[in-house]
């Protein structure tokens, strides 16, 4: 079969079909790329839940945005002071939040989850929940709608630790003296 000339090939990118194939072919390779985030991020979960597992301190900072973290913890104990009638004005310190974000604290709420060892990245995988902007949450165990941690990527950083559902507060109990 002879190759076709210069000018046939010319003309065939100039047709109307040309554009839509290009078109179509650029919108599949996009798909590819901008696919469900779950895959990439269940290999930096692991990551994370395995360095929590092993108390690896250096592996746990490098997957987690401590400035986003103390962010979200300090949002979350406002609201449950005031739904119990308490102002704390600026909300707990740095310090506080960063006591609360550490590999032995998360190993305490695993634990009270029921997770024993950290599920490998395929289980994970099918875990973890997409949000809608684009971060993924690894929900209570049997609770699909309550997210204990949530992990964002920027596209080309690892998905980081940026959000952790701080315990269920009991109701203050006044002290008597």
């Amino acid at each position: 079969m002879p190759w076709p000339t210069p000018t046939v090939m010319v003309r065939a990118m100039f047709s109307p079909a040309f554009p839509r194939a290009m078109l179509g072919a650029l919108l599949l390779m996009t798909a590819a790329c901008n696919g469900d985030p779950r895959s990439t991020a269940s290999e930096d979960v692991h990551r994370f839940l395995t360095a929590v597992a092993a108390d690896d301190r250096p592996g746990f900072e490098a997957l987690v945005d401590r400035p986003a973290v103390r962010g979200d913890l300090r949002r979350q104990i406002i609201s449950v002071a005031k739904a119990e009638g308490v102002e704390i004005e600026g909300g707990p310190s740095d310090f506080a939040l960063d006591r609360m974000v550490a590999p032995a604290t998360l190993r305490l709420v695993e634990a009270a989850e029921g997770r024993v060892e950290p599920p490998d990245a395929k289980t994970l995988a099918g875990l973890l929940k997409t949000l809608d902007d684009g971060s993924v949450c690894l929900p209570a165990a049997g609770q699909a709608d309550r997210c204990v941690l949530t992990f964002r990527s920027d596209g080309k950083s690892p998905f980081r630790l940026v959000a952790m559902r701080a315990a269920e507060a009991a109701p203050i109990q006044p002290s008597v003296s």
